[in-house]
């Protein structure tokens, strides 16, 4: 739809003594990339500073490639602070899909 943003992937950066059970973790970091569905059809990156939340970095790149390239980058520098915990995943960090297991097959019921 023209307009509204396709968002591609999203993570919370949280620090390494942060365990994944925890319930109300504290996060550092969030990063988003976006793909601009209007004029001028880039990508963007934002970089949110959590516990300043006045505090942003937004990037606009003219292609997939190199918003990717800053992306990964974001992403390499995060795993030296913590651990990244993902709302929508990257492409190459996605976990493997498996296909649905869907329904059997029956017969219609006779009347």
């Amino acid at each position: 739809m023209p307009g509204i943003p396709e968002l591609k992937a999203a993570g919370w950066l949280a620090p390494s003594a942060t365990s994944p059970g925890d319930e109300h973790p504290r996060y550092l970091m969030f990063a988003r990339l976006e793909r601009q569905m209007d004029a001028p059809h880039g990508w963007t990156v934002e970089l949110h500073e959590c516990e300043r939340p006045g505090r942003k970095v937004k990037r606009w790149y003219p292609t997939e490639d190199e918003a990717c390239a800053a992306t990964g980058a974001l992403y390499q520098l995060g795993k030296v602070i913590g651990a990244w915990r993902w709302h929508t995943y990257p492409r190459d960090l996605a976990p493997p899909s498996r296909p649905s297991p869907g329904f059997l097959r029956t017969r219609a019921r006779r009347r």
